[in-house]
């Protein structure tokens, strides 16, 4: 499970941005732009809570090591959560959700 990283685009590692998952630190690393490391644009973080510490080689953002983060796994669930689809039971809002009008 530590393998699966978290990464928010926020700027501040409490604030749940833009919540993207990854199976591992090496498809996060490809997904990122350099600038977004460089500009430190957000916040990469194991399913575990350990801080990914990112850096750029060559324009590619590489994975430089990982740190413990204070409740790190407390931020995880606090970005999954704001991520997680809550099922509706207002037949209309379904009804819509799969795009139809009521």
């Amino acid at each position: 499970m530590n393998d699966i990283v978290i990464v928010n685009e926020s700027p501040g590692i409490a604030i749940a941005g833009d919540v993207l998952i990854f199976r591992n630190s090496k498809q996060a690393c490809l997904y990122l732009e350099y600038w977004w490391v460089e500009d430190g644009e957000g916040f990469a973080l194991s399913l575990s809570g350990d801080r990914l510490v990112l850096g750029v080689k060559d324009d590619q953002v590489v994975e430089l090591g990982r740190e413990p983060y204070e409740n790190g796994r407390d931020i995880v669930l606090s970005w999954l959560q704001s991520v997680a689809k809550t099922p509706s039971t207002d037949i209309n809002q379904m009804i819509q959700s799969v795009g139809f009008t009521a």
